[in-house]
């Protein structure tokens, strides 16, 4: 049962304690010479004394995994050989494997560790390490555990709600059985706990909606049963009530060549007072957060946008620090309120990665473009959407240009008095936001979720 999983190693003999020549339940490759060791341990009576001549590889047996489920894996290495380095490996039968950080020359153990969701079609999966060069080295203490466990991928949108305005909760529940039952549990703030059950289920994708509420601050969390009595529970998930008005509005993050002159701009009110805000990464590889910048004692200048800027370069920077320099995707950037997330932007590709952004994923830019909230401030609650390709503009107001914009080569003609439909987002050729439903004849660009179109209107 999968929620059982959640507290116990899925591994065989993973402290390598039974062992009498070689280690039960593991397997290495052809030139690969393994055998125990009672001397050098870092825990319990055993480990593994590993020689190796070119490349080698030392795995456990195959693993059965959920797919979609969060798994982390853990080992333990001694290695202090220049002429030797030391990987993790997480091989998923039938899907592309995952290769970790080298190890380190030290005379004391290090710890090799990392994190992956299970590939939608993968079953089963073995994990162990990769080693190049001569030399000998030592493992201990591997761990194979679920991550997230059976409640994850936890949204709800709006991400700031106002006053008043219900909110819509998706989350993503894995099971290997049958759930048989599921419930949001919230609260506000000085008030006491109400609870709601889901509105729909489509395949493990449970909605349900909170109502609408006043000013403060708003916890819930969901917590799902399945037939044999297990129970998974949600982490903890807080939203702020009452619209800040606070956005991140455009990220510079990979530059031509050697990144430099890298941004983040945030946009809001004249004088807002940042002191309770801060703006971070989660990388999109392994869920962890990372360059995290607090504001505290920035406001947004007079003409409403804030720049963070890598370097001096930029010279529009409000601010400069190096944790300006975003990674390039998959990659998320969030900006928090007294730690409450209000704003958050993921961009590239996820497949089998970690999405912390609204809605879905925006792309990944070409370097030398932003990416960029069209219209300016706009906020759909879907990256996808709000999010496009285009020239850098520090400090100043977004737009999309007929070189800028990421513009399919599918090119549409319409007659002048076509009439669009008023979800239709339409630009000029400056950027500018087109707002009459028809248009005089000329070219225009035709913003979809998807792409940019040119159009052009004629008689």
């Amino acid at each position: 049962m999968i929620f059982l999983l959640w507290c116990i190693f899925l591994l065989s003999n993973p402290g390598f304690e039974e062992c009498e020549e070689t280690p039960d339940e593991w397997k290495w490759s052809e030139g690969v010479v393994v055998e125990c060791e009672d001397e050098k341990v870092y825990e319990g009576e055993r480990s593994v004394k590993i020689k190796v001549k070119g490349r080698g590889d030392f795995c456990s047996k195959t693993i059965k995994v959920v797919p979609e489920l969060d798994y982390k894996f853990s080992i333990k290495v001694w290695e202090n050989e220049d002429s030797l380095k030391v990987r993790l490996v997480i091989w998923w039968v039938g899907g592309k494997a995952y290769y970790g950080k080298y190890s380190k020359n030290k005379t004391e153990w290090q710890v090799l560790e990392g994190r992956r969701i299970a590939p939608g079609k993968v079953e089963s999966v073995y994990v162990g390490v990769r080693a190049y060069g001569d030399g000998v080295f030592y493992l201990d203490d591997a761990k194979w555990e679920v991550g997230e466990g059976g409640v994850r991928e936890v949204n709800h949108k709006p991400t700031n709600p106002k006053q008043g305005e219900e909110v819509k909760v998706k989350v993503k529940i894995i099971d290997e059985g049958s759930i048989t039952g599921d419930t949001l549990f919230y609260e506000k703030e000085g008030e006491s706990g109400e609870w709601v059950l889901h509105d729909s289920v489509r395949g493990n994708l449970y909605y349900y909606t909170i109502p609408p509420n006043s000013e403060g601050i708003m916890k819930y969390f969901i917590k799902a049963y399945d037939r044999e009595g297990d129970v998974a529970v949600s982490c903890t998930m807080k939203y702020l009530i009452g619209e800040i008005g606070v956005r991140i509005n455009e990220i510079y993050y990979d530059s031509p060549g050697k990144d430099e002159g890298c941004f983040i701009e945030i946009k809001g009110r004249p004088g807002e007072d940042l002191a309770l805000y801060s703006i971070y990464g989660i990388n999109g590889s392994n869920g962890k957060k990372y360059n995290e910048i607090k504001l505290e004692g920035s406001r947004i200048p007079q003409d409403g946008y804030l720049v963070i800027a890598q370097d001096e370069t930029v010279s529009e920077g409000d601010i400069i620090t190096f944790k300006a320099d975003m990674q390039n995707g998959p990659d998320n950037v969030v900006l928090s309120y007294q730690g409450i997330i209000i704003d958050k932007v993921g961009y590239g590709d996820f497949t089998g990665k970690y999405f912390r952004g609204e809605g879905e994923p925006a792309l990944d830019v070409d370097p030398g473009y932003s990416l960029s909230r069209i219209p300016d401030g706009k906020d759909e609650d879907n990256n996808k959407v709000d999010f496009i390709q285009s020239s850098p503009t520090p400090g100043r107001s977004n737009t999309i240009g007929v070189e800028e914009a990421k513009v399919s080569n599918f090119v549409r003609f319409y007659p002048k008095n076509y009439s669009f439909p008023r979800s239709s987002l339409l630009y000029d050729k400056t950027g500018r936001r087109c707002v009459s439903s028809t248009l005089p004849r000329g070219i225009y660009f035709l913003k979809t979720p998807s792409s940019i179109h040119k159009i052009i209107i004629i008689k």
